[in-house]
């Protein structure tokens, strides 16, 4: 019986999945939602696609790889949504910034799995130049539109700024997903979810209260 060579069964794969890359990618942000980044498995991975894992090593290396790769897509992602959040304020003629970390928290909250991925150290490969390229690039919307509110500020008072709004987002972000802040929607008279963002944002960009 001829065994079929770990490159043949690789080339089935492919051939059978159309775009393997992204069903890993897929299957990998579904494994990290159900089970976090500690009890991740390429191998289980492989099994939820129905390839062997050399197949998903190919593409990736490693689990370190596959997970920088979800990391990597959802850092593009969330620039797509902050550029488009961008484009709507300037048409409607309403505040830019406020727009982009209304869009920041959005993301975050619609998908808490993809965003504990992106910001999380855990298994991924911290030294991935497309992983480092695509957070910069989010945040380098953040930077230039607070350039842009500046005017004439230094650089560096640019990337302080950005750096301070961009921290405090991921704060309230992460303490709103672990359900950490509903306590404080009494004493702040916040009814919901939207009512406290909206009063974290107001007090965030309100000039001389967060310097």
């Amino acid at each position: 019986m001829k065994v079929a060579s770990p490159n043949q069964a690789e080339s089935k794969d492919q051939y059978h999945h159309g775009d393997l890359k992204n069903a890993l990618i897929a299957a990998a942000e579904g494994l990290l939602e159900e089970k976090g980044a500690k009890e991740f498995s390429l191998r289980e991975c492989a099994r939820r696609v129905g390839v062997t894992p050399t197949a998903v090593a190919h593409h990736f290396g490693n689990a370190a790889g596959l997970v920088t790769a979800v990391a990597t897509v959802s850092f593009a992602e969330f620039a797509k949504l902050l550029r488009a959040a961008l484009k709507r304020s300037v048409l409607n003629d309403s505040d830019s910034l406020e727009a982009i970390c209304e869009a920041y928290l959005r993301f975050a909250e619609r998908k808490p799995a993809r965003y504990r991925v992106m910001f999380s150290d855990g298994i991924r490969d911290k030294s991935n130049a497309d992983y480092n390229a695509a957070w910069l690039d989010a945040f380098g919307i953040l930077r230039d539109t607070v350039k842009a509110r500046l005017g004439n500020a230094e650089t560096e008072d640019v990337w302080a700024r950005a750096l301070s709004i961009w921290s405090a987002l991921h704060g309230f972000a992460t303490l709103e997903n672990a359900r950490k802040l509903d306590f404080l929607k009494a004493p702040l008279r916040s009814e919901t979810d939207a009512d406290l963002r909206r009063k974290f944002l107001h007090v965030l960009l309100t000039p001389g209260r967060s310097k």
